[in-house]
């Protein structure tokens, strides 16, 4: 049940969030 709640939802989403970033981050220093 945790898994489906907002909280948890919203944690997932921020952390591939923040995997994504770097990535993007980095080409457009670059």
């Amino acid at each position: 049940m945790a898994l489906y709640s907002p909280n948890s939802i919203t944690i997932a989403k921020k952390k591939s969030n923040q995997q994504s970033q770097p990535r993007k981050d980095q080409r457009n220093d670059e």
